[in-house]
């Protein structure tokens, strides 16, 4: 998965937003408030473009709270967005049509003979270059009111994996990262992910998963003094980074995204940091986007890649008062003069 260029054509408040000259790592800048998550969750929706059933996500809708219609919490009427992955450009669009009925609907997890009136609240129409998303599957969302109908192809296409990490994370560990740092312990990366950590804390010498006495698994940090620690504990720099190197390592041949990169974690390791997910992306064929609102972000970023400025995009968001937002791009040479003559990227 690559994505070299991307549009927001209607979605929430960054309408007509274009990201262009998109490289192996981007980092999103701008004033808070601009836009910046807005963009990288619609480029996150647009990577799963085949599957509507992500506009429920409790991360794009930003609530917690149930929702019949996905599309009105991101826009007035339809959201439509256009990018180039692998080189081929796809227009994705989606429209809720409401309605009140009752319809017979099977499950394909039911026996073929078992069907469920179920109340029927809407249905979400999808489109790719125009071509209506429905060949004959039938997926459902549960909602309070009833169910929400939208088309699904079959068998999806195997590509590469993309992952988005929010600021609203917890600390608390969940089951899929542990998943996740179980596969990469079976494939012999632990030694590398401790290295990760020590960016930050130098002390801790291993990562295990334990079990507490509720038959419960969590992580735990052992340090040089043999001490057991849970690893929440460590502070939230310790596990946003742990997340940022699990997530690197999943999404092998696909895409990271995390918002606020810099979260959490003290000005002094962001040269490290980024020389870790240069290493890390090139190792994994992961391409990174990230947002940020810090100087030292983006001076760290420059750094790790100064000698490779192609594989380093910057994208400025900015507001054009007949235009909106818009986006400028610094990459290759236009990155080396920015930082050669002190422009303000940010």
């Amino acid at each position: 998965m690559s994505i070299s260029s991307f549009e927001a054509i209607h979605y929430r408040g960054i309408d007509g937003l274009s990201l262009q000259n998109m490289s192996r790592a981007n980092l999103i800048t701008g004033v808070n408030g601009i836009g910046k998550t807005a963009l990288i969750e619609a480029i996150w929706i647009f990577t799963g473009r085949r599957n509507p059933g992500l506009l429920w996500n409790t991360n794009v809708q930003r609530s917690n709270h149930p929702v019949i219609d996905p599309v009105a919490e991101l826009s007035d009427s339809f959201i439509e967005l256009r990018g180039k992955e692998n080189g081929k450009e796809d227009k994705w669009k989606v429209e809720f049509e409401p309605f009140e009925q009752v319809e017979r609907v099977s499950f394909d997890t039911w026996d073929a003979s078992e069907s469920a009136q179920i109340p029927v609240a809407g249905r979400l129409h999808a489109w790719i270059d125009d071509n209506l998303i429905d060949h004959g599957g039938q997926s459902m969302h549960d909602t309070p009111r009833g169910a929400v109908l939208y088309g699904m192809p079959p068998r999806l296409t195997k590509k590469g994996v993309c992952i988005i990490e929010g600021t609203s994370w917890q600390l608390v560990t969940p089951d899929e990262y542990l998943q996740r740092y179980s596969d990469m312990v079976r494939e012999g990366h632990k030694q590398a992910l401790t290295k990760a950590i020590n960016l930050i804390l130098p002390g801790i010498k291993d990562i295990e998963l334990l079990t507490d006495k509720t038959g419960k698994s969590y992580l735990s940090a052992n340090t040089s003094a043999n001490v057991q620690l849970p690893l929440q504990a460590l502070g939230g720099g310790v596990v946003r980074l742990f997340r940022l190197y699990l997530n690197l390592f999943t999404a092998r041949s696909g895409m990271v995204i995390v918002d606020e990169v810099e979260n959490g974690m003290h000005y002094s390791v962001l040269r490290d940091l980024w020389s870790l997910v240069r290493s890390a992306i090139h190792e994994w064929d992961v391409q990174f986007v990230a947002t940020t609102h810090s100087d030292e972000c983006i001076d760290a970023a420059m750094t790790a890649f100064e000698r490779e400025p192609d594989a380093l995009s910057i994208h400025k968001l900015y507001t054009d008062e007949s235009e909106g937002v818009k986006a400028i791009t610094f990459t290759g040479e236009t990155l080396e003069g920015a930082r050669d003559f002190h422009l303000e990227v940010r």
